[in-house]
């Protein structure tokens, strides 16, 4: 609680003194509070020291990388009183086979990259530049199809 608290995650409400002891009561700080794996720790996970691209490990870390960054980035926004502008997609594939997977993997690896070279502005001096992360684990089995 005290690390939590040292990162303004939580803060003290009062203090009640009860057999002897100083019970602390706190109160989160956030309507909703989403730790990265890193969060609490000097050591950050990143992408770049984890060689198996393939790997959980590498998923975790993209994760922890992007809840970094696009806190920060909330953060600032709303510093300046503006929207940060963000986009997202998510959806459910059902493959029957390793093979599909790989298939399946290496076709969206390349359209992406299609997509990239199409709307890529490198020159553009009005322009934003935004990070892309695209990852893929198994959906838990409580979700519907």
């Amino acid at each position: 609680m005290r690390a939590l608290e040292k990162h303004g995650f939580v803060k003290l409400l009062r203090e009640e003194r009860k057999r002897g002891c100083v019970e602390r009561i706190m109160s989160r700080t956030a309507e909703s509070i989403v730790l990265a794996p890193d969060s609490l720790s000097d050591d950050k996970l990143h992408p770049q020291a984890v060689r198996d691209r393939f790997s959980s490990l590498y998923l975790i870390a993209l994760a922890a990388q992007m809840l970094r960054e696009v806190t920060q980035a909330a953060a600032s926004a709303k510093v300046e009183d503006k929207l940060l502008p963000t986009f997202s997609l998510q959806v459910d594939v059902r493959l029957a086979t390793q093979e599909e997977k790989n298939a399946f993997a290496e076709e969206l690896g390349r359209e992406i990259a299609r997509l990239a070279v199409k709307y890529h502005q490198p020159q553009s001096r009005g322009g934003r530049s935004f990070r892309v992360v695209v990852g893929s684990y198994p959906a838990p089995q409580s979700r519907p199809a």
